[in-house]
């Protein structure tokens, strides 16, 4: 959980976002890496894979106040202390309040299949790129048929979809890099700066400025 900044992790099938007053939750044994912003505290909690409740799969919460002090003051805690009763009572509480936040659309779904793993490394390579559904499935040797249908099969979401989520990644990261908004939405590819803006407030329900105050430098 990112105390100030923003992290990304990635996964084997996803890359997640996780911006200041959001946690990423990952289940035990799955091999991933972090990489934090530039000037970026985060904090670690480990769970115990006893706890059956938690979710089996990664996902991006949304954090509230309380829990992200709770979660702050547990992480602190040497690792060798043997908690008692009103530990035990906090740890409890905490653990009730995670399973009640919100998860947040804030991910990257990696297809394993060869031909879309090579294309979204692509797209994550040149974000810009605005190849459309038909011109990605003729460069791959794929009917369009074959190709939404394996975009959907793999990630869950239509083509047109999966890229802007890959966008959003993007238009984050670089917003906790302080990048100008004319500069991400010139790497996005987009034909001007308010249509990237009103993707943006679409998708997280504000604009890049705001977004920016009350997510990453707040």
């Amino acid at each position: 959980m990112p105390i100030n900044g923003m992290m990304t992790c990635r996964v084997s099938d996803a890359i997640w976002l996780v911006p200041k007053h959001h946690a990423v939750w990952i289940p035990a044994h799955i091999p991933h890496t972090n990489t934090p912003s530039k000037g970026a505290e985060f904090c670690f909690v480990y769970i115990d894979d006893s706890r059956q409740e938690m979710p089996h799969s990664c996902r991006t919460l949304s954090i509230s106040p309380m829990l992200r002090e709770m979660l702050i003051y547990l992480s602190d805690l040497p690792p060798e202390i043997q908690p008692d009763e009103n530990l035990e009572k906090l740890i409890d509480v905490a653990f009730f309040q995670l399973m009640q936040m919100p998860a947040e659309k804030l991910s990257f779904p990696l297809p394993s299949e060869k031909r879309l793993k090579k294309i979204a490394d692509a797209l994550i390579t040149t974000p810009s790129d605005r190849r459309t559904a038909e011109e990605w499935a003729c460069d791959n040797a794929m009917s369009v048929r074959t190709f939404t249908r394996l975009v959907k099969s793999q990630t869950g979401m239509s083509f047109r979809d999966w890229r802007r989520q890959l966008h959003i990644i993007v238009a984050l990261q670089r917003l906790s890099e302080h990048w100008s908004i004319q500069a991400i939405s010139d790497e996005l590819g987009y034909d001007s700066v308010s249509a990237f803006i009103t993707m943006f407030k679409k998708e997280l329900g504000k604009p890049p400025r705001q977004y920016l105050i009350e997510n990453i430098n707040k």
